[in-house]
């Protein structure tokens, strides 16, 4: 049972969308230093009938919220804020959805969520290496999409690469420009919608 809400702080988080070689290049090298922690993610979508955090992802805006339902392998579902300034973002986690509206009531730029529904339904398999403190990577793979207003799927066949943490090491740049790879700027929500819904977004 989570507290009234979980606040966990912000920290840097970069992706990037890799070719089925670098993956397992990348894994390769890692599984030298630690076995990896797998498991499933599940992530119910909510937004406006107007798609308004989609919208912002589309428009590049610098300040971003979603509000989510998620849960990890068999444990318990929990909702969460996500909100996002640039590479840096901040996760609110709570027990019921009421207590997350009760929260966004102090966003003013989350009150258009009061009013969301559930969109989409993403799952995938994660794969997850906590190299410190600080510093954790993940691989997701595996992605599928399911369109809960319009009730189609849709599979993706991508591999994406995050290192997450308060500062990415130098050794971890240094890494990432020997295989010769950048960040991206990428959404699963986003994704699933383009691939869901090609002909509205």
């Amino acid at each position: 049972m989570l507290n009234e809400h979980q606040n966990l702080s912000f920290r840097n988080e970069h992706k990037y969308i890799l070719s089925l070689e670098q993956y397992t290049y990348l894994k390769q090298h890692l599984e030298c230093i630690q076995a990896p922690h797998k498991y499933i993610v599940n992530s119910i979508y909510f937004d406006t009938s107007s798609l308004s955090s989609y919208q912002e992802k589309a428009d590049g805006d610098w300040k971003k919220i979603k509000l989510r339902q998620r849960w990890y392998g068999n444990n318990a579902p929990f909702f969460e804020i996500k909100y996002k300034e640039g590479n840096k973002n901040k996760k609110y986690r709570f027990d019921n959805l009421q207590k997350a509206h009760t929260f966004m009531s102090s966003l003013s730029s989350a009150t258009q969520l009061f009013h969301s529904t559930k969109q989409v339904h993403v799952r995938y398999l994660r794969e997850g290496y906590q190299l410190s403190e600080n510093l954790r990577i993940t691989f997701d793979s595996e992605l599928i999409y399911q369109d809960l207003v319009h009730g189609h799927s849709s599979t993706r066949l991508i591999y994406i690469m995050e290192i997450k943490g308060k500062e990415t090491p130098e050794w971890v740049k240094a890494f990432c420009h020997c295989i010769n790879i950048t960040p991206a700027r990428f959404s699963k929500y986003a994704d699933s919608l383009k691939a869901l819904r090609s002909k509205i977004v």
